[in-house]
């Protein structure tokens, strides 16, 4: 027998490991090839908004930015409400907020509404469920952001549900309304309702301004800085507005009828109080004032509007409503109720 040429052998096993080296190479290019798709294919999902599950079509709570040539408002068009702002004739609208993940782990979780701009413009102030823990019970807390959505802080705490932001008029603090939700030993508080409070603009020195069995909430600051109205249950099952002093003293109510008033703002004049109520069964604007008197009725139709916002000089009003489609959208007018235009949905 030949015996086999060594060099040959040599040749015989390079060769075979050459092509072990290839299968892994290639295995391997593949693997990669395998993961930077699926991670163009997740950027893909996160920006394109698809994991925040249906899109809806509510625009609510409208607040118009100090100089008159913005609004901001909160809307479900991408799957879960987040912040959106846009000028003032209801052109170039951006979206400010973004947790595309909401819905996927759990329904309610991002939830960013309630938006209002600083006394300065320079920031907003806004309402968020966005660091709450997977799956575990849905708490709301405030947080400040600049007005492009960056550097967002979170001002108040776990364990407490937050709501309804307003700036006093030196953007030195915030009032809100804010309900326990867990007991001391960690359980959950059977019917907890609302009380006012104030906090720093940097998250300190949270002070409590009203203390009732019932429910205080929806607040806004008077232009002077004096005073604070909001709406309450505290005298019968129907909410009324009601008038106190900045630090919470000296509560008067200001509407007594057996509606629902809610949503008071403010004139930039500091001498009326626009505002919702369902006295003639839809929810309607109207505008007293600042004492209580004087009540005029400025939307009067089959459909419902709410939630109304002063331009900074005083001549409009933005506000939501459903009239034309059934579905919320933002609207303006003249201070007086009349030419009433659309801003979204057109």
């Amino acid at each position: 027998m030949s015996q086999e040429n060594p060099l040959s052998t040599v040749k015989r096993r390079n060769k075979l490991a050459w092509s072990k080296r290839s299968v892994i190479t290639i295995m391997g290019i593949g693997c990669l090839s395998l993961v930077v798709c699926i991670g163009f294919a997740g950027v893909f999902l996160l920006f394109s908004g698809v994991l925040s599950g249906p899109h809806g079509n509510r625009n609510d709570y409208p607040t118009w930015s100090p100089d008159g040539a913005h609004i901001v408002f909160q809307s479900d068009r991408n799957g879960n409400n987040d912040i959106y702002m846009m000028d003032a004739d209801g052109s170039h609208i951006t979206q400010l907020t973004r947790d595309p993940f909401a819905t996927l782990y759990y329904l309610r979780s991002a939830d960013d509404r309630e938006p209002v701009f600083s006394p300065n413009g320079s920031r907003i102030a806004l309402t968020s469920g966005r660091n709450n823990v997977m799956m575990n019970y849905i708490d709301t807390d405030i947080y400040v952001m600049n007005i492009d959505g960056s550097n967002i802080k979170q001002l108040t705490g776990v364990g407490y549900e937050e709501g309804g932001p307003a700036w006093s008029p030196n953007g030195k603090q915030i009032a809100y309304s804010s309900k326990d939700i867990y007991t001391s030993d960690g359980s959950l508080i059977k019917n907890p309702t609302y009380d006012i409070y104030v906090i720093n603009v940097d998250g300190s020195d949270p002070i409590q301004l009203t203390k009732d069995r019932t429910n205080d909430l929806e607040v806004s600051w008077s232009p002077d800085g004096a005073h604070i109205v909001f709406i309450s249950d505290r005298n019968g099952p129907d909410f009324d507005i009601y008038l106190m002093d900045a630090d919470g003293s000296n509560v008067v109510q200001l509407t007594t009828d057996s509606a629902n008033e809610f949503g008071p703002a403010w004139s930039p004049d500091n001498r009326h109080i626009a505002f919702n109520s369902d006295h003639n069964g839809n929810v309607q604007l109207y505008i007293m004032d600042a004492d209580g008197s004087d009540v005029v009725q400025l939307t009067s139709d089959k459909s419902n509007s709410a939630y109304p916002s002063w331009s900074p000089d005083g001549s409009r009003i933005a506000f939501e409503s459903d009239r034309n489609s059934g579905n919320a959208n933002i609207y303006v007018m003249n201070a007086d109720g009349s030419n009433i235009i659309p801003l979204t949905g057109k």
